[in-house]
């Protein structure tokens, strides 16, 4: 299946334009805009609200349409879905929590506040590289280690320009070394 590209617009729910009683509250008779309101236990059971050989009325066809309609709107709006404790989140699952992302690390994750639980969320924020130490912007620099550094640390050219000096320093103190030195055009 291709990409669907994304409603290029405000996405509204079905039936939000709907006049006077032609949606209500799914298997109800009052009426509501609010996402949570339309969560009812008529709504988890569907259309066995309606009894055999029976139409479903306009207001529930619009209801549970509506319904959808603003869960897609919502992520639309959000991007991805905000964290809420009464969620069951699996492994891998992400969601926002106080403008960061979070990712889950544990399957049946419910009720585990993301800043809080670091056994259950990580933060992919926290996987970048540390931007304080080595400074990757324009020319990337990093601190120059101690003279005679022998580690996996990444050697800037000042440790490498110091570490070369110091060899040939040592060469040119020997008769062989000052005649190499000389040869290179060095002396």
């Amino acid at each position: 299946m291709a990409k669907i590209t994304r409603y290029n617009g405000d996405l509204k729910a079905f039936s939000s334009a709907a006049a006077g009683t032609e949606r209500t509250v799914f298997g109800e008779l009052s009426q509501s805009d609010d996402l949570t309101a339309q969560i009812t236990a008529e709504f988890l059971r569907g259309w066995g609200i309606v009894a055999p050989f029976e139409n479903p009325s306009l207001q529930d066809f619009n209801a549970a349409m509506y319904t959808h309609g603003q869960l897609l709107s919502y992520l639309h709006q959000a991007g991805l879905a905000e964290y809420n404790a009464s969620q069951e989140f699996f492994l891998g699952s992400v969601t926002q929590f106080d403008g960061a992302l979070y990712i889950s690390t544990a399957a049946g994750n419910i009720g585990n506040q993301p800043d809080t639980s670091p056994s259950s969320w990580r933060d992919p924020a926290h996987l970048k590289a540390n931007i304080a130490s080595p400074n990757f912007t324009g020319i990337p620099t990093a601190p120059t280690a101690a003279a005679g550094t022998d580690t996996e640390q990444i050697a800037s050219t000042e440790f490498v320009q110091g570490e070369i000096a110091t060899v040939v320093s040592s060469i040119a103190e020997t008769a062989v070394g000052k005649a190499e030195i000389y040869y290179m055009g060095q002396f």
